[in-house]
């Protein structure tokens, strides 16, 4: 987990500085080695949108609404660790208390005193981190979750994870100011890279990505930390891989269209699921709008097998709309 939200007011400064910117089935024929395709997906007004991308089928799998969740729960058979909305400005605190009744005020904290998901994805870098004792059984925490106003009116909430085995979650959740709380069953659904749960609706289980075998990137709003300033937050647009089968790195270097497939590089995988990120853009203050650095590339391996090369090259639509970015990818072998 990380800490490290500091002062609100230093994000105008920082908005200067940085970029920011959703019956059986038949195996999917891959395009032949060499042919170089363009894609374009549209965020939608205030980058509300979260849009899943397959490279096989050179389109869009799936669109859906950035805060349809607020927290995702890892849905294979041995997994237990989750995540926060990071494009809802998501942040926990560990009470170390046990009863929820107990807990029904935001705890008097600094701002850097608020974990936050590492932007990797990765479970080991989660803000509640291992809620769990030796032996897999819950240690029965408070966590208090705080988010975004804009996303959800009551910022504050409680939950106290109960139990996990391969096929459910079971979670205890409330208003963090309401002694009143609910119990839930999220189940695990193992064709899925998670399970999602929203606090509207007085708590449901929602399904807000498709199944992790037809994409590969998630265009979206999540959380990036600026490491050299104290750990700084900052909600940023930009590109995810899919966690189950994809892994990247990039190349600043060569130029797309000198990227060969005995050019890849093994050793230089990641499966950080923020390596593709948000920084093939810019923001040039002069002109008041994003940049893209199209000789950035990146290198992309799927299901262990397939290779393929990306770049970007635009972030505005025909009509001059931000948030529509355009980009090229192929398949390298």
């Amino acid at each position: 987990m990380h800490k490290g939200l500091l002062n609100p007011y230093l994000l105008i400064f920082t908005l200067l500085l940085f970029a920011s910117c959703a019956k059986e089935e038949l195996p999917i024929e891959l395009p032949p080695e060499g042919d170089a395709s363009i894609g374009v997906v549209n965020l939608g007004s205030d980058y509300r949108d979260q849009i899943f991308y397959s490279f096989e089928e050179a389109r869009i799998v799936m669109t859906s609404p950035l805060n349809s969740w607020d927290i995702s729960f890892d849905a294979s058979p041995k997994g237990y660790y989750l995540l926060m909305n990071g494009g809802e400005e998501g942040v926990v605190y560990n009470t170390k208390q046990t009863d929820m009744k107990a807990v029904t005020t935001p705890p008097k904290i600094k701002h850097d005193q608020w974990d936050i998901d590492d932007p990797s994805g990765l479970g080991d870098s989660s803000a509640v981190g291992e809620w769990r004792d030796a032996n897999g059984i819950s240690k029965g925490e408070v966590y208090v979750l705080k988010f975004n106003a804009s996303f959800i009116k009551d910022t504050f909430k409680k939950i106290k994870l109960i139990a996990v085995d391969e096929s459910s979650y079971t979670m205890e959740y409330g208003n963090l100011r309401s002694t009143e709380t609910k119990t839930i069953r999220i189940p695990k659904e193992h064709g899925f890279n998670f399970a999602y749960f929203s606090f509207s609706n007085g708590g449901t289980v929602v399904m807000p990505e498709p199944k992790k075998d037809v994409w590969d990137i998630v265009f979206t709003r999540y959380r990036y930390i600026y490491r050299n300033l104290n750990n700084f937050p900052y909600t940023v647009t930009g590109v995810l891989l899919n966690p189950s089968k994809a892994v990247a790195y990039d190349d600043s270097t060569s130029g797309f269209d000198n990227i060969k497939a005995e050019h890849i590089n093994e050793n230089k995988f990641t499966p950080a699921r923020d390596v593709i990120g948000f920084d093939w853009k810019d923001y040039n203050v002069d002109q008041g709008k994003y940049t893209v650095n199209a000789k950035k590339s990146y290198l992309i391996k799927l299901d262990g097998k397939h290779y393929w090369k990306l770049h970007f090259l635009n972030y505005f639509g025909a009509t001059g709309e931000p948030g529509t970015p355009s980009f090229e990818f192929k398949r390298l072998k």
